[in-house]
């Protein structure tokens, strides 16, 4: 919660995550290279991804995120971000549907080098 809320950064080497939705998008090699980000973009519940500096998210912490407007707004543009990088876009918020942007092809070629 305190992430999404803009009070602590990631880490390591990570940013606050306004910054990271700044400056970070369109970054595909930082965002290729490093991995430190991602569990603080899409916390889980269980333990054991790739960034020990992470915790496991709490229930009474995502339901704080999905009650705070600020928070749930970031975690949408968190999966905007990174549905960029994967060549997609959000389509419709409500239902949730995707589809391939306007530079897939450039995208969906880095997924196959990597």
């Amino acid at each position: 919660f305190q992430f999404y809320s803009g009070l602590i950064s990631s880490s390591p080497r990570g940013d606050f995550v306004d910054n990271i939705h700044a400056f970070w998008w369109y970054n595909y090699e930082l965002l290729e290279e490093h991995h430190g980000y991602i569990q603080w973009l899409f916390p889980c519940f269980e333990s054991g991804g790739m960034n020990y500096k992470t915790t496991e998210l709490q229930k009474g912490e995502a339901k704080m995120i999905r009650e705070n407007i600020d928070c749930a707004f970031r975690v949408v543009r968190s999966y905007k971000m990174m549905l960029n990088f994967y060549g997609m876009k959000l389509c419709d918020e409500k239902t949730g549907a995707i589809d391939r942007n306007d530079i897939w092809e450039s995208r969906y070629n880095n997924l196959l080098c990597y």
